[in-house]
């Protein structure tokens, strides 16, 4: 007898259970069988992660950022150096700059011992040149230390 839905004659439930249809095309389901023995997993083969190529651009690389840290950027780290020294200009020890505002003058005063500020209203006298100011300085002596005494010697027992 023929099942008019499947298209299946008295076959065996057995024949069909570990196949399905799809399209009209039979398939066997992968491991379904349990007499059917698994295939063995290929061995372990240890592949590069990255080709030869690529290996060999990044040591490329690697060397040319290397050179250039080193070598290079020193160089544009000096003449960035030397640019901002020549746009600053030339530092002068003694230097004085006067400002003249409607309220009088304001003297800036760089020198060995600092900057000075002296602001002064219109017809007080100017301030002295801090630079033409000799101070003295004491002389210092000083003398050597005197030998240290030594210590008895142990006499004896204790």
């Amino acid at each position: 007898m023929t099942d008019p839905v499947n298209g299946r004659g008295n076959q065996p439930a057995d024949q069909w259970q570990n196949k399905t249809e799809f399209d009209g095309i039979r398939a066997e389901l992968p491991g379904a069988h349990p007499l059917r023995a698994a295939a063995e997993p290929a061995p372990y083969v240890k592949e590069p992660l990255f080709s030869k190529k690529v290996l060999f651009g990044w040591g490329i690389a690697t060397l040319l950022v290397w050179v250039v840290v080193t070598n290079i950027v020193p160089m544009i780290v000096d003449e960035v150096k030397v640019a901002i020294a020549e746009g600053i200009g030339p530092t002068r020890e003694n230097t004085r700059t006067v400002i003249e505002t409607r309220n009088g003058t304001v003297t800036i005063t760089r020198g060995p011992n600092g900057v000075t500020i002296d602001r002064r209203g219109r017809g007080e006298p100017a301030p002295p040149d801090p630079a033409a100011v000799v101070v003295p300085v004491p002389e210092v002596v000083v003398e050597p230390p005197e030998p240290a005494v030594a210590p008895p010697a142990p006499t004896g027992k204790k």
